[in-house]
């Protein structure tokens, strides 16, 4: 009776990505991708995740068009009126 040996598979980089890729690609778990996030950003400043409920997404959203519209004051008139206001 022999006893065969079996060699251990080692991905190589290639695959390994391939199938962290993969793996990644096919979660939902919000608190998992945020785990591999923080984990990757180690080293640098993580991208900061914010989870927005559908009524905030909604209000960002006429924000953004009301932008687009060019219905918005800059800061020089902001700060004109707030002086105007505290003036009176």
């Amino acid at each position: 009776m022999s006893l065969t040996l079996l060699k251990p598979y080692f991905m190589s980089v290639a695959e390994l990505k391939q199938k962290l890729i993969e793996k990644i690609s096919k979660t939902d778990d919000i608190e998992t991708l945020e785990e591999i996030s923080s984990w990757i950003y180690l080293n640098e400043n993580p991208p900061i995740v914010y989870n927005f409920t559908e009524e905030q997404l909604a209000k960002l959203e006429v924000s953004e068009q009301q932008i687009k519209d060019g219905n918005f004051f800059t800061n020089e008139e902001v700060n004109k009126e707030t002086e105007k206001w505290l003036g009176e």
